[in-house]
């Protein structure tokens, strides 16, 4: 793990948590059962923090995971003594009314894109679980509350950026995204998505956000 520690020494930004740190199993926790324990966790904050990583993880053949909300039924979002990159504070929401699209982070939950669409007149399409990141739920497929009306969370995706391989932070082509919508997470680590957005009119959701 010296590798890591030199890393974390040129990018103190990088919040980081090991299985002694005090919120160490505050960030563990997802939303189904899991009793893995990674060695580490850390928090990357662009998509540079997370190519600067996978470089060093990959050059010394440490594995490591990707998570967001937590949500995969697998748990696949940890690995017993692995790195988990955790894209949460990678959360970035810019909404354009005019083009009706908006550029999210890679770590942004469902709550939090809701809302901020909210506060510009905007929905899209999203599952019920407000704790569920958008991406992983819209590579997935992403069925959900307005998709009979706007489509499945697939179909939103417009333009993505993502950490292929080799560690270098691209824009995907177009047979990229044929992949990406529905293929889920396989090419890389997907940093940033531009989606659709649309006017909101009468939506029931007054309940959703009372109980988050």
């Amino acid at each position: 793990m010296d590798q890591l520690t030199n890393f974390l020494a040129q990018h103190p930004h990088i919040h980081n948590a090991s299985p002694s740190s005090p919120d160490f199993n505050s960030l563990r926790s997802g939303d189904v059962i899991n009793d893995t324990i990674p060695a580490m966790i850390m928090r990357p904050r662009s998509g540079d923090d997370v190519a600067d990583l996978v470089s060093v993880l990959k050059a010394n053949n440490i594995p490591f995971s990707v998570r967001v909300g937590g949500h995969d039924m697998f748990s696949r979002f940890q690995v017993e003594d692995a790195i988990t990159i955790d894209l949460r504070e990678i959360a970035y929401i810019h909404v354009d009314r005019d083009r009706q699209t908006a550029r999210i982070g890679g770590g942004v939950l469902i709550t939090d894109l809701l809302k901020k669409l909210d506060q510009q007149g905007m929905v899209v399409p999203h599952p019920v679980i407000s704790s569920v990141g958008f991406v992983g739920w819209a590579i997935h497929g992403g069925y959900g509350l307005l998709s009979a009306e706007y489509g499945m969370g697939a179909d939103q995706i417009l333009q993505a950026k993502l950490v292929d391989a080799n560690a270098v932070v691209r824009d995907a082509d177009e047979d990229m995204l044929t992949a990406i919508r529905g293929g889920g997470g396989a090419l890389g680590v997907i940093v940033e998505l531009t989606i659709k957005v649309y006017p909101l009119s009468q939506v029931y959701w007054n309940v959703f956000f009372e109980r988050n």
